[in-house]
């Protein structure tokens, strides 16, 4: 059995130090507010911790949006089958509510993040 070096101790701490860093930098991304979309374009954003209700107007009628508790969702839609109002509430910066037949979506953007800087190539209606 081999003894615990000074090069064993090095790459420990480095190691240590690596999980704490990637620990820090996963807890530094939380959720600040809602960005709102139209055909791809922000339309409005809200303070994810204001509580606010309001509608938008989608390709096919109005859209409700409720920001409630620290949570983002859809409370009427115009859409024939409403999916977008039964996904319920989300408080996630990578979740998102799709309106797909109002060309209307709910993203929770992170903080530091702004609607339109989003990272994504696109997104299909």
């Amino acid at each position: 059995m081999r003894a615990f070096t000074a090069i064993d101790a090095a790459i420990a701490a480095a190691m240590i130090c690596g999980a704490v860093a990637a620990f820090a930098a996963a807890n530094s991304v939380y959720p600040d507010r809602v960005a709102v979309y139209k055909q791809n374009t922000v339309i409005a954003e809200y303070p994810l911790k204001d509580d606010i209700s309001f509608s938008v107007n989608g390709k096919i009628g109005a859209v409700g949006i409720e920001i409630k508790d620290g949570t983002a969702s859809i409370t009427h839609t115009t859409c024939p089958k409403g999916i977008c109002k039964m996904t319920g509430a989300i408080s996630n910066p990578s979740s998102r509510l799709i309106c797909a037949p109002n060309n209307i979506m709910v993203r929770i953007l992170p903080a530091g993040e702004s609607g339109g800087d989003d990272g994504i190539d696109g997104v299909t209606y």
